[in-house]
């Protein structure tokens, strides 16, 4: 017991002394930037340098994580504040453009861990001729996001394998022009920035109705109230819709923005043990953008365990269920604020060594803003008659990735999106159904053939189902079952 004492006392120094070593070393960063704006007219510069600062704690340079603080000096900060006013002055005087939206989505020194370089310079030289061009455009910075795009764009590869993006300063992804989304949406961001204008990056951490990890995309500031997403590498503001596929859509179960202040409501601010926050919840620099984009609602939970502190909710991806959101017990209950409407959420915990684990039943917001909770009717069943083995988004999601290029990728496309071919049952194909019932119960197994509907009888109705051929590969997705339609989820 002693030595746990001693230990414990050990622990609380060294946090002490770390802490006050950050401290210290944020003040002396903050003094030596201020010292440089002393006149009157500085005010906006020194306000903007208490923003950085104050946000610095955690930023890091390449998979060593160099922090920032510590080992970037004030000139580098000094030069990219003045880049930074400079580039927005004309906006910021004319209120086009709030102190806030500059410090979150202009002033930024870096988007994540690159190498640190003179970006701001690099984009002036490249791009200011275009400012005088589109100076007068509506909506403001539009045209010129759109001309930016179209110069950057050719010879970009999309390559989910390549370096990733993160790691990578605006002259390295230049010259590789390779990369996932991710890539794409920095390869606009850095010179976008540098010219003064605001522009971020959305993201889905999972989602809603397909499988697939992360996805992000830009998003141009217009005004206080809108903003218009856009893809770099691809697609002009006014021209990209964020889950359009071609016909079918995917809808995600949260989106986020990337902010450079530290959201304190995050799960690293809420969670002491890292290895017990979802991996894609890492991020403390986000807020939740969801109803910019989507009709959304909130989600009250009661739990049965008093125990649990922190619920989730999930989407079903890839096999499992994957957390999207968080709340914290209040009240007895758990609130999900700005969910998205008809998106299936499993309530969830998480934690190190235990994954996510379910906790509820399976409920989502229907479009007149109803919380439907699928649980089976046990004693009321029904017949299912399996008419389509995926959904047409993952038919078009097919063709995009069967290689079929001209007339053959064509014409795949046009027979699903016109409804004329879609994935129908495999003639001798065996597949098992499943219902959730706090867990995947079997129903049963049937084989297609060329006589009769592939078709499963006595089944609980108003739950979730899952069809399984023989030898799955964890792609499958889940449906409802009314009214002789399913609903793929």
């Amino acid at each position: 017991m002693k030595q746990f004492f001693l230990l414990s006392l050990v622990f609380i120094a060294s946090i002490l002394v770390v802490s006050c070593d950050t401290k210290a070393k944020k003040e002396n960063l903050l003094k030596a930037v201020l010292a440089h704006y002393q006149s009157p007219a500085d005010s906006l510069q020194r306000k903007s340098a208490v923003f950085l600062i104050e946000n610095i704690d955690g930023l890091s340079t390449g998979k060593s994580e160099t922090a920032d603080l510590g080992n970037v000096d004030s000139d580098y900060l000094i030069k990219n504040i003045d880049l930074a006013v400079k580039a927005a002055s004309a906006q910021l005087r004319d209120g086009s453009l709030s102190f806030a939206d500059f410090c979150e989505y202009v002033l930024p020194y870096r988007l994540a861990n690159e190498p640190l370089t003179d970006w701001r310079q690099q984009g002036l030289k490249q791009f200011a001729f275009l400012l005088d061009t589109f100076r007068l455009a509506e909506p403001p910075n539009m045209d010129l996001t759109t001309n930016i795009n179209s110069k950057i764009t050719p010879g970009f590869t999309y390559s989910p394998t390549a370096e990733p993006a993160q790691y990578q300063s605006w002259g390295q992804l230049m010259e590789n022009k390779k990369g996932n989304c991710w890539a794409m949406t920095s390869l606009l961001n850095y010179p976008l920035r540098a010219l003064g204008v605001a522009v971020a990056t959305d993201f889905v951490p999972r989602w809603g109705n397909n499988n697939g990890e992360t996805h992000a995309w830009n998003a141009l500031r217009i005004s206080d109230k809108k903003w218009v997403p856009f893809m770099g590498c691809e697609s002009p503001p006014g021209q990209f819709d964020p889950f359009g596929i071609v016909t079918a859509k995917r809808f995600p179960g949260k989106i986020f923005r990337k902010t450079y202040s530290i959201n304190r409501e995050t799960l690293p601010h809420l969670i002491s043990d890292q290895d017990d926050i979802p991996y894609q919840l890492l991020n403390d620099r986000i807020i939740d953008v969801t109803d910019l984009y989507l009709p959304v609602g909130d989600i009250a939970v009661k739990l049965d365990n008093p125990d649990i502190k922190m619920a989730y909710l999930s989407v079903f991806s890839n096999g499992d269920w994957s957390p999207v959101f968080w709340s914290k017990m209040e009240n007895n209950q758990y609130l999900f604020r700005k969910m998205a409407r008809r998106v299936l959420y499993m309530p969830s915990t998480y934690a190190s060594g235990d994954g996510t684990k379910p906790v509820g039943a399976p409920l989502y917001i229907d479009s007149l803003g109803k919380i439907v909770i699928c649980k089976p009717a046990l004693k009321k069943r029904t017949s299912i008659a399996i008419k389509t083995v995926q959904s047409m988004a993952f038919d078009e999601l097919d063709v995009f990735s069967s290689g079929k290029k001209g007339l053959d990728f064509t014409l795949a496309m046009d027979s699903i999106c016109l409804g004329l071919k879609w994935s129908p049952p495999i003639l001798n194909q065996t597949y098992n159904l499943f219902y959730w019932d706090n867990g995947w119960q079997f129903v049963g197994k049937q084989k297609k053939n060329a006589t009769r509907p592939l078709q499963f009888d006595n089944v609980p109705s108003g739950a979730i189902y899952r069809l399984l051929p023989e030898n799955p590969t964890n792609k499958e997705r889940i449906f409802t079952y009314a009214n002789g339609k399913q609903t793929w989820l």
